[in-house]
C-alpha cells in the first residue's frame, strides 16, 4: 500500500501535468523550463560520500583532472587511483586552507561509462572535493538524469511492483530532482552537489 506522502506527490505531479500550459512535463521540457538546453537532460550531482579518510577510485581507461593544477591525464587499461585525504591539510597552500568553502580537487571519468569507487561503481563522472575541515574528502557523482532515475528506481522499488507504481516514482524522482537543480538552498556546503544519497533527500 503506498503511503500517504507518496499518494500526495502523486496527485501533485498529476495536477502539474493537468495545468501546466498545453505541455506535459517531460524530461525535454523540465530542462526547457530549467533554462538548460533542449537537446538533452541537464547532468545532476548527487554527494555519494562523505568525510572519508581514504579513497580508492578504480576503472578502465580513466582519464584524471588534478583542479589545482589545471593538469589532465588519460591512463590506458585498467588503473586504480588511491587519496589519503586524511592528509590533504598538510599538502594545501595557505590561501586555499583560508578558503571556507570546500575546495574541488579532482574528477575521474572514464570511456566506458563506469568509474568504480570501493566495491561500488557509478556512472558518469566522480568529483573530489575536500569536506569543510579540510581533514577528509566528500565525493560527487556527477551523472544524466536518467542514469540517476535509473538507479533511484533501483534501490527504492521493487521492480514486481505495478508499472504505473514506477512510473509514477519516476516522476515524483525527477520532478523533486530538478526542484532541487533550479532552486539551490544557498548553503555553501551545498555549492558541489544537488542532492545528497541520503535519507535527506
Amino acid at each position: 500500500m503506498l503511503s500517504s506522502r507518496f499518494r500526495l506527490i502523486c496527485i501533485l505531479g498529476s495536477l502539474i501535468y493537468s495545468t501546466h500550459v498545453g505541455a506535459s512535463l517531460n524530461p525535454s521540457n523540465l530542462a526547457m523550463i530549467a533554462g538548460v538546453p533542449s537537446s538533452g537532460p541537464p547532468d545532476i550531482r548527487i554527494r555519494i560520500k562523505r568525510d572519508l579518510k581514504k579513497i580508492n577510485i578504480s576503472g578502465m581507461d580513466i582519464s584524471r583532472e588534478v583542479i589545482p593544477n589545471k593538469r589532465k591525464d588519460a591512463f590506458s587499461g585498467r588503473g586504480s587511483f588511491r587519496f589519503n585525504c586524511d592528509q590533504i591539510k598538510s599538502v594545501l597552500s595557505r590561501k586555499q586552507l583560508a578558503h571556507k568553502m570546500p575546495l574541488l580537487l579532482a574528477a575521474f571519468e572514464s570511456p566506458t561509462g563506469l568509474i568504480g569507487l570501493g566495491n561500488e561503481k557509478f556512472r558518469g563522472k566522480l568529483l573530489v572535493l575536500t569536506a569543510p575541515e579540510r581533514e577528509s574528502c566528500d565525493v560527487i557523482n556527477q551523472t544524466d538524469m536518467e542514469s540517476y532515475i535509473g538507479s533511484l528506481l533501483a534501490q527504492e522499488m521493487n521492480k514486481t511492483w505495478p508499472i504505473e507504481a514506477l512510473k509514477a516514482q519516476a516522476e515524483a524522482a525527477r520532478t523533486y530532482a530538478y526542484s532541487h537543480m533550479m532552486n539551490p538552498s544557498g548553503k555553501s556546503e551545498d555549492q558541489f552537489f544537488d542532492l545528497e544519497n541520503s535519507e535527506k533527500h
